[in-house]
């Protein structure tokens, strides 16, 4: 599998599927994109009910521990979604 890119900085865990981050490109860097990984679906920061809010919260806390522990964050882009954010299988 080929990495598109390659995660320089995290700025910001949204939840537990999505991040902000600045990532380099083609020795292009790019600043603060949004990066939704592919496969994974957790529950909203905005939820239905508190239990689901409280699911997101704990989730995104994951991620951004997950995040923080990664030595290298390499991208495959694999689309962009509805809201602008590269699709992304993460290795």
């Amino acid at each position: 599998m080929v990495i598109d890119c390659t995660v320089i900085r995290v700025t910001n865990a949204i939840d537990g599927d999505s991040f902000r981050a600045d990532v380099i490109q083609n020795n292009e860097t790019y600043k603060d994109v949004g990066i939704r990984v592919r496969g994974i679906d957790c529950p909203e920061m905005r939820g239905k009910c508190d239990y689901e809010s409280k699911l997101a919260r704990k989730a995104a806390k994951f991620t951004a521990d997950i995040l923080k522990k990664s030595e290298v964050i390499g991208l495959n882009v694999v689309d962009v979604d509805a809201y602008d954010r590269l699709l992304c299988d993460a290795m």
